[in-house]
């Protein structure tokens, strides 16, 4: 009986221990999340993603293993927000005017005809908007948890053949334009808004369908548009923001100490300024593929722009009226968003507008 006894105990001691291995090596697994981003991983803001992702599975001690998904492969761009909302990534990078314009009220703020020389400018009024409660409560609420945020340099008016610096030289223009402000805009020029493909705008102005366009100067030299403009002219108004968020589920099933880091990691502008540096140099880039091609740089008169900003007026009183009916800050969100590009040495910060 004794050599019996041994035996099972030769057999099931190692089974045990192989058992109590493999429970352990169960629980040491790592947790993959998934980050989704409808732009390419070198593209406009993937810095800032890739480096969230970075610090977080390091500072979890390697319990988070993040993959990637770029390039549109979840779905087209305007489905990011509802794809990160469903559960289909764990973490979405998304537009919030773009995908959920009537979620997303107070984003829309970065539409307006404010001046925004650079993504750092940008993001660093931004961030003091976020701090102070003045931006979409939908952001971080129930459904997705907010990571971080960063906006992009306004739009420059491009035009192929004619110089633009008054507002009779714009009258009459073809402008191609990008649904929103940039209707308003070519309007209040007295030029006609043309809305089209962005892959159609190289033909367009070469032959003459269109004159010119809005657009900032990041996207330039991979649509090769410098080789179709000639003039530029300054400021560049209006831009968007875009968001970085996790699924709220997701948020919820991790354990409560990397529940913790992600709440400390959410609250570091670090990964705001990465995205908005890197969005710098690709304008950086840009203005230089336009050097490189021989465009001349314009300022709009200064009559034309306060005759500008006097058409443009009723486009900020439409916007405060249509929110402040819901009871969202506006006013109070215009004044932080005027005076934090004040600070960041904006002489004129928006064109139509004073607090």
């Amino acid at each position: 009986m004794k050599i019996k006894g041994i035996w099972v105990a030769v057999i099931l001691i190692p089974l045990f221990v192989c058992g109590a291995y493999l429970s352990c090596f169960a629980q040491t697994k790592p947790i993959k999340l998934l980050f989704a981003s409808f732009t390419g991983e070198r593209a406009f803001m993937s810095d800032g993603i890739k480096a969230f992702a970075k610090d977080l599975e390091e500072r979890s001690g390697g319990r988070i293993k993040v993959e990637f998904s770029w390039n549109q492969a979840l779905g087209k761009i305007p489905e990011y927000y509802d794809l990160t909302v469903k559960g289909v990534c764990d973490v979405g990078f998304f537009n919030p005017v773009q995908c959920a314009k009537d979620v997303f009220l107070m984003a829309s703020i970065s539409t307006l005809p404010f001046v925004f020389p650079t993504a750092e400018i940008h993001t660093k009024a931004l961030l003091e908007l976020k701090k102070k409660g003045l931006l979409d409560k939908a952001l971080d609420d129930d459904k997705i948890k907010l990571l971080f945020i960063a906006g992009d340099a306004g739009s420059a008016l491009l035009t192929y053949k004619k110089p633009v610096r008054k507002l009779s030289d714009a009258k009459g223009l073809k402008l191609h334009i990008v649904p929103g402000l940039q209707v308003a805009l070519a309007e209040a020029m007295e030029a006609v808004p043309v809305d089209m493909a962005g892959a159609e705008v190289y033909m367009a102005l070469q032959t003459g369908t269109i004159d010119g366009h809005f657009k900032g100067y990041s996207p330039l030299p991979n649509f090769k548009w410098c080789e179709v403009t000639k003039y530029v002219t300054e400021p560049k108004l209006g831009s968007v923001f875009f968001a970085v968020a996790m699924n709220r589920k997701s948020y919820e099933r991790l354990p409560k100490d990397i529940q913790k880091l992600v709440d400390e990691m959410a609250q570091d502008p670090k990964y705001s300024y990465i995205s908005a540096k890197q969005m710098d140099d690709l304008t950086e880039a840009g203005r230089q593929c336009l050097k490189k091609h021989g465009v001349e740089f314009l300022e709009w008169e200064s009559d034309s722009l306060e005759e500008l900003g006097r058409r443009l007026k009723p486009v900020w009183e439409k916007w405060i009226a249509d929110r402040e009916v819901k009871g969202l800050p506006a006013k109070e969100a215009l004044r932080v968003m005027y005076t934090e590009l004040q600070k960041g040495g904006v002489k004129v910060p928006a064109v139509g507008y004073r607090p």
